[in-house]
């Protein structure tokens, strides 16, 4: 297993009044295109449509559309998301729907600004325009229902822009105007970030992360979240608090797939610390007592404490073992391929110092036969 730090928490899907903060329902049009699993052609050219619609200020045809979507896909991932997107537009639909028509807009820029991140091309001044613009809406609609949402989006713009004192001043406003919003979790969890991979405040970050997982969001993110946590406490080599956190989760589902795979990630830590001793240990556990073949936890173990064996202690018979066990357990492995040319070079080694024990052995018997005579 990989233990080089991840940025697990980019994965985390935090909904923002039924739509991805920031990225509003005009970047979710474009997951939703990912998703379609009834005809894709047609729905695709709905969805379309829909997002003209609403980029125009049509919000009623755009209505009409994600319901002729649900009733023509019913079940579907794509009829789902049009339902998610209903309820928001249903939500928003004060003031004659002028801060959403126009919120629509702006969002576009965010998503050309996102479109330029990923080319690695200059976005800050989409960003910056975006952040004109939701400010616009705001000083037009200052109590509609869109309010904290737009908040919300003016910090994530001051983020992009790396004026990180600003997001985080907007964020933690957020948090003391709205506290019972999703819009102050979405907030909540902007700051862990900023503490974490901007600033590389790493005390904040873990304050904020836990902040975050009192919030109660869904479980899935909770685990996420503590995954962030431990990759800080990992790259800190704060070896106490990391392996804590994983025993903490082994603790509460002893014996099951979950508890194996924590150890790995534990017996993977001291490993890449060149913590040997303490590693093998933790990996010889996980075959003795997390060997179902369906786990499939075995396969990797097996693998590196053969690849240990034979680089770093040099027993070939020992590395040969356990690439049999991983041989014999998981034939379809794709690690066999990877490590066959080691496994063909130990056997190959270990023949040569028979054959030259067998020819040590003949050279005595010969001598002492010789002296015999």
């Amino acid at each position: 297993m990989n233990t080089d730090y991840i940025e697990v928490d980019t994965m985390i899907k935090i909904k923002t009044n039924g739509i991805c903060f920031f990225v509003t329902l005009l970047v979710a049009f474009t997951v939703a295109l990912s998703q379609v699993n009834a005809d894709e052609t047609t729905v695709q050219a709905m969805l379309a449509n829909a997002k003209e619609a609403s980029l125009s200020g049509d919000i009623k045809s755009a209505i009409e559309i994600y319901q002729e979507v649900i009733t023509k896909y019913p079940g579907s991932k794509t009829a789902s998301w049009a339902k998610s997107t209903l309820e928001v537009i249903e939500r928003h639909s004060d003031y004659n729907y002028e801060p959403l028509k126009k919120m629509f807009k702006v969002n576009e820029l965010v998503f050309q600004g996102m479109g330029a991140l990923s080319e690695e091309k200059p976005s800050e001044d989409y960003f910056r325009k975006s952040i004109k613009g939701y400010q616009q809406i705001l000083n037009e609609y200052p109590n509609c229902s869109l309010s904290s949402q737009l908040h919300v989006s003016i910090a994530c713009g001051y983020k992009e822009c790396k004026e990180y004192d600003k997001a985080i001043k907007l964020f933690k406003e957020v948090m003391v105007n709205y506290p019972n919003s999703q819009q102050a979790m979405t907030a909540q969890l902007m700051l862990a970030r900023i503490y974490n991979y901007e600033l590389k405040d790493y005390d904040k970050a873990v304050e904020a992360y836990k902040a975050y997982i009192d919030m109660h969001p869904t479980q899935e993110e909770i685990d996420l979240i503590k995954t962030a946590i431990q990759g800080i406490y990992m790259n800190q080599g704060k070896d106490d608090l990391y392996v804590s956190m994983l025993m903490e989760e082994i603790n509460k589902a002893p014996g099951t797939r979950r508890a194996g795979a924590y150890y790995i990630m534990i017996a993977d830590y001291y490993y890449g610390k060149k913590n040997y001793d303490k590693a093998i240990s933790i990996y010889e556990k996980t075959i003795k007592d997390y060997s179902d073949p369906e786990w499939r936890l075995t396969e990797g173990v097996f693998n590196l404490l053969g690849r240990y064996y034979f680089e770093v202690k040099g027993d070939y018979e020992k590395a040969l073992m356990y690439y049999e066990k991983l041989t014999k357990e998981y034939p379809d492995s794709k690690r066999l391929k990877w490590s066959q040319p080691d496994i063909d070079f130990i056997k190959k080694a270990i023949e040569e110092k028979k054959d030259k024990g067998k020819g040590m052995e003949k050279s005595v018997d010969d001598k002492t036969s010789t002296e015999k005579k």
